[in-house]
């Protein structure tokens, strides 16, 4: 039986820390079934094992969240046409954490970390929340009008 997706499912940010939380687990698990069924193959062999007395801890996995103490608002000025044009986090050492699309005077679209990445509109009160941002790249047509986008990030980096 082969199970699968047919199509690309997206995890929203606010889910990640779930989702690792029982990938872990299910590794733990997986760990635990292999030894014992290496314990299995020992005996079916019929070589002498030895049995272990003493009891294994396992430490909990802490996750914390990533804070952030500084903001930038960005301003572009839509008068001007571009293509995928880097908002400059990258070069300014920036990750941030988290966006939104304060003013947008006229129509324009944005990709987050990747010229490859899918396209978005840049829609006012529109943004992400708890996501790494490295950079931000802006498309438009000449029009009129700027659009300002507020970053959230944390001073000492990620």
């Amino acid at each position: 039986m082969v199970i699968g997706m047919s199509k690309e499912f997206k995890i929203p940010p606010e889910k990640w820390y779930d989702v690792f939380d029982r990938f872990t687990s299910i590794d733990e698990r997986i760990g635990v079934v292999i030894e014992q069924l290496n314990t299995i193959i020992k005996l079916l062999s019929g070589k002498p094992i030895s049995v272990a007395t003493e009891r294994v801890v396992e430490e909990p996995v802490v996750v914390r969240p990533v804070y952030a103490d500084s903001y930038n608002v960005y301003t572009i000025d839509l008068s001007v046409e571009h293509s995928d044009m880097p908002l400059g986090l990258r070069d300014n050492n920036i990750i941030a954490v988290s966006m939104t699309i304060l003013r947008a005077d006229s129509s324009f679209s944005y990709k987050l970390n990747s010229k490859a990445s899918e396209s978005l509109p840049g829609e006012v009160g529109s943004g992400f929340d708890d996501f790494l941002i490295r950079e931000i790249y802006i498309s438009n047509s000449a029009a009129s009008g700027v659009a300002e986008i507020l970053i959230t990030y944390p001073r000492g980096g990620v």
